[in-house]
């Protein structure tokens, strides 16, 4: 079930230049991701905020040449 915009629900949302558009959605279930391009739409979640805030760190680390760790 896809969150419901409400009190306990935020989000934030990238768009790039061609129109496609990144959401994360935080509610009580956890974080969803939905992704907008074309006209088209896909949410995938919830994902426990912890589990995402671990893999962006992940990726962050890994942009980062070992000599400037």
């Amino acid at each position: 079930m896809i969150p419901e915009p409400g009190p306990s629900v935020e989000a934030v949302e990238r768009t790039d230049p061609e129109g496609d558009a990144l959401t994360l959605t935080r509610d009580a279930q956890g974080v969803w991701i939905t992704c907008t391009t074309d006209g088209d739409e896909i949410t995938v979640g919830p994902f426990p905020e912890e589990a995402l805030a671990q893999m962006l760190a992940e990726l962050g680390t890994a942009a980062v040449p070992p000599s400037r760790r």
